[in-house]
C-alpha cells in the first residue's frame, strides 16, 4: 500500500473559491473545526459583482421572477427564492467585513449598480471591478484569524464513506506527491465549474473533479446539458474575456459583412439574454459569415470612454496589458465555455442527500434552470456557500471509523509500476476537444453520438489502466473524471429533443414545453431518469 498521512476535521471544504471560502466562515461561525483543500487556480477573482435586490424599484420578488423566467422556467422555484431572499444580507455579510461597495455620485446613499443581460433592473452589486478579487482577500484574511486551515496544492481524488455517508476525502499534495485521508464529520463540495472544452473561461486546473466525487458517492447529477457559453470573449488579437455589461452600454456587433445581425432579432445588442446571444453569434460562425479568426466584430468604441476605463477597468487594463485599447479598436469575439447551469443536487439547505455531503456554487444545479442570468454566479456562491457550511456543522453523522477508509484509501492509492506507461494527460486533452465540438452553443445529433462513443470508450480505457506513479495517478484522476462527466453532458444534450435556453439542437430548434419542462438526472445507482 501506498503510504499516507492522516488528518482529521468537522468540517472538510473541498475548494477555496469564494463558495469554498463562505462555507469555511460558516462552519467555523458554528463551532466546526474547518480544514479547506485548495487544488488551484479559482475562476473566483473574475467575478466583477453579484446580484442582489437593493434598489429601491427592485424586490425579492422580481429578482426571483429574473432568475426563474430567465432560466426558462426550468430552475428549482425552492432553489431560486433562497437566492433571491439571502443574496442581499451578503452586501452586509461582507460591509460587516469591512468591504466597501461602489455608491452612486449623485446618490451616496444608494449603491452604483449594473444592469446584467437578463436583469430588469440594475442590481449588480460591485467592489469596483475586482468584487470577486477582493472579497476573496478579505475572507481569507479572517478565516486564517480564526484559525481555519489551508492544505494548498491538494486535489481531493475520491470521497470515502461510511456505509452511504461521506466521511472524508482522498487527496494528494501534487507538490510533494504525498497522499492525505482525510477524515471529517461532514464534506462540502465547492470544486466549481469545470474546464472540459477548449478556450474555456476556466482555469485548467478544474477538471470535473467535484461532479464526478459526488457522482461516485451516491449523490445526484441533473441538468447536465445546458453548459452556457460567454458570448463576447476575444478570439483576435488575444484570448482575453469581456464583460457583456458593455453591450447595454452601447457595444456593436457586426459579422464580416458590416450587418448589425443581432438587430434582426432584437432592438439592441444589450437586450439579447445570455444564451441566445451566444447561439446567434455561433450561428453566424458556422455559416460563413463570420470574421477572419473565427468569431464576429466587437465595437465598443462609441462608449463614452469613462464607462470602461472607469466602470469597466478590470477588462480595459486587461486589453491594455495585451496592447489593445478598447476605447480606440474594434476586436474579435466568439462564445467560450463559462458557467454550468448543472451538477451535483441539493435543497435549500445545500444538503444533496447523500449523508455527510453538502455542495455549493457551480458544482451544484438546479438553481438557474436552462440559462443563467448575469450576477447570478456571484450571488450564488455567497449564499449557498454559508449555507453550505452551516449545514455541514449541524450534521449529527459520527466520525468516519478509520479502519473503514483505510481500506478505501488503499484500493485508491493503488498502482502498478510494472504497467505499461499511459498517456492521462493525452486524454485530458481529447476529452476537451470532444466536447468542445458536440455541446457549443449549436448542437447537432451526428456530432452528439459521435462523442459519446468516443467518450464511452475513453471511459472503458480509463477504468483498466493503472497509474505506474504517484504523478499519473493524479494524471489518471482527472482525465477520468473529465472523461465521465463528458459522457453525462453530451448524454444529456442527445436526450433532451428540444431547445432551451443555452441547450440548441438544429435537429430540435423550438422549445416544447408539453415533454420537456422537466429534468434529466443522473446516478450511479439507477443510470439516467427524465
Amino acid at each position: 500500500m501506498t503510504p499516507f498521512e492522516t488528518q482529521r476535521t468537522d468540517v472538510l471544504v473541498i475548494g477555496a473559491g469564494i463558495a469554498g471560502l463562505e462555507a469555511a466562515w460558516a462552519a467555523k461561525q458554528a463551532g466546526a473545526d474547518v480544514l479547506v483543500l485548495n487544488k488551484g487556480a479559482a475562476a473566483s477573482p473574475a467575478v466583477l459583482g453579484f446580484n442582489a435586490p437593493v434598489a429601491q424599484n427592485d424586490s425579492v420578488e422580481r429578482f426571483a421572477r429574473d432568475t426563474y423566467e430567465g432560466g426558462w422556467q426550468l430552475g428549482d422555484q425552492e432553489l431560486v427564492q433562497t437566492l433571491a431572499s439571502q443574496s442581499a444580507d451578503t452586501v452586509t455579510h461582507l460591509e460587516s467585513m469591512g468591504m466597501v461597495f461602489d455608491h452612486a455620485e449623485e446618490q451616496p446613499e444608494a449603491y452604483q449598480l449594473l444592469q446584467p443581460l437578463g436583469c430588469s433592473v440594475p442590481r449588480l452589486v460591485r467592489h469596483h471591478n475586482d468584487t470577486g478579487k477582493h472579497s476573496m482577500a478579505v475572507l481569507q484574511d479572517v478565516l486564517e484569524k480564526e484559525g481555519v486551515r489551508f492544505a494548498g496544492h491538494t486535489m481531493a481524488v475520491e470521497l470515502l464513506q461510511s456505509g452511504d455517508a461521506v466521511c472524508g476525502a482522498a487527496a494528494l499534495n501534487t507538490e510533494t506527491n504525498q497522499w492525505i485521508c482525510v477524515l471529517a464529520k461532514a464534506v462540502v463540495l465547492a470544486t466549481g465549474g469545470a474546464h472540459m472544452m477548449k478556450n474555456s473561461t476556466y482555469p485548467l486546473c478544474q477538471t470535473a473533479d467535484g461532479f464526478a466525487m459526488a457522482y461516485h458517492a451516491g449523490a445526484t447529477l441533473m441538468d447536465m446539458e445546458f453548459v452556457q457559453h460567454e458570448p463576447c470573449r476575444a478570439v483576435w488579437p488575444k484570448p482575453l474575456g469581456l464583460s457583456t455589461t458593455l453591450l447595454a452600454k452601447g457595444g456593436i456587433l457586426t459579422n464580416r459583412f458590416g450587418e448589425r445581425f443581432v438587430l434582426k432579432h432584437y432592438p439592441s445588442e444589450g437586450a439579447v439574454p445570455k444564451d441566445i446571444l451566444a447561439r446567434l453569434i455561433a450561428t453566424e460562425i458556422i455559416q460563413r459569415r463570420g470574421t477572419p479568426h473565427g468569431g464576429v466584430y466587437l465595437d465598443l468604441t462609441r462608449i463614452p470612454e469613462d464607462e470602461i476605463k472607469v466602470k469597466h477597468v478590470l477588462y480595459y487594463k486587461r486589453f491594455m496589458d495585451a496592447g489593445i485599447d478598447l476605447t480606440r479598436e474594434i476586436v474579435e469575439v466568439g462564445p467560450a465555455a463559462h458557467s454550468m447551469m448543472g451538477g451535483v443536487s441539493i435543497d435549500q439547505n445545500a444538503y444533496t442527500g447523500v449523508p455527510g455531503l453538502y455542495a455549493a456554487g457551480e458544482v451544484t444545479g438546479g438553481l438557474h434552470g436552462a440559462n443563467r442570468l448575469g450576477g447570478n454566479a456571484g450571488a450564488e456562491v455567497y449564499v449557498f456557500g454559508r449555507l453550505a457550511g452551516r449545514s455541514a456543522a449541524q450534521f449529527g453523522g459520527a466520525p468516519c471509523e478509520a479502519a473503514d477508509a483505510y481500506r478505501q484509501m488503499e484500493k485508491i492509492t493503488s498502482m502498478d509500476e510494472k504497467a505499461e506507461p499511459f498517456d492521462f494527460k493525452a486524454y485530458r486533452d481529447e476529452v476537451r476537444a470532444i466536447v468542445s465540438v458536440a455541446v457549443g452553443p449549436v448542437r447537432q445529433l451526428k456530432a452528439l453520438q459521435k462523442a459519446i462513443e468516443k467518450l464511452q470508450d475513453m471511459v472503458s480505457a480509463l477504468q483498466e489502466t493503472a497509474p505506474t506513479s504517484i504523478a499519473a495517478a493524479r494524471d489518471k484522476g482527472e482525465a477520468s473524471h473529465m472523461a465521465e462527466i463528458g459522457l453525462l453532458v453530451c448524454r444529456a444534450a442527445l436526450a433532451r429533443t428540444e431547445s432551451r435556453g443555452v441547450h440548441y439542437r438544429l435537429d430540435y430548434p423550438d422549445r416544447d414545453d408539453e415533454h420537456w419542462k422537466k429534468h434529466i438526472r443522473f446516478t450511479r445507482k439507477n443510470g439516467m431518469t427524465v
